[in-house]
């Protein structure tokens, strides 16, 4: 069985590896942002529809426990694996799930000031907070979750300071 590029059974070690041509390395890079954003968004927000009644702070944290958990874990796990393009995934997913949890706490805490439901446990200043707090939560292990050669900015076009173009 003939081995590729010159066609001969004998195998060449240290050859030259084949490098992934630019096209698979930007689908690559967009397949992995959509897959880290929707499966951030759906750890994140799947125990909201299930345990929907999260009046008290006891059910709030179990809700983080199931979901949110997770998709920090599988955010470092993703960064650290595939990158920056995860990263950004990851990042645009933990921002729709902070919309998603910022109207969904809202949509809980309204009716209560009408007097129709249960007043929940936690004051009115979480329904902006905990977003808040996811964001900035996610960016952090995002950030420590990117390898060194990510954060390099010396390959850039950036001429040094002090010098004109």
């Amino acid at each position: 069985m003939p081995f590729d590029p010159i066609l001969t059974d004998e195998k060449i070690e240290g050859g030259n590896p084949r490098k992934p041509d630019f096209d698979a390395q930007i689908m690559a890079g967009c397949s992995q942002f959509v897959i880290q954003s929707f499966a951030v968004y759906g750890l994140g927000a799947w125990p909201f529809f299930v345990f929907a009644n999260v009046f008290l702070v006891s059910q709030l944290a179990i809700n983080f426990a199931l979901g949110y958990i997770p998709a920090l874990l599988l955010m470092a796990f993703a960064t650290r694996k595939f990158g920056l393009p995860a990263a950004a995934g990851c990042l645009g997913g933990s921002m729709v799930f902070g919309i998603f949890l910022y109207l969904r706490l809202q949509q809980i805490h309204i009716p209560s000031v009408l007097n129709s439901v249960p007043k929940p446990d936690w004051p009115m200043q979480w329904v902006w907070m905990l977003p808040l707090a996811i964001l900035v939560l996610t960016g952090i292990v995002l950030a420590l979750s990117l390898k060194k050669s990510e954060w390099n900015l010396e390959e850039t076009n950036i001429p040094p300071k002090g010098t004109r173009n």
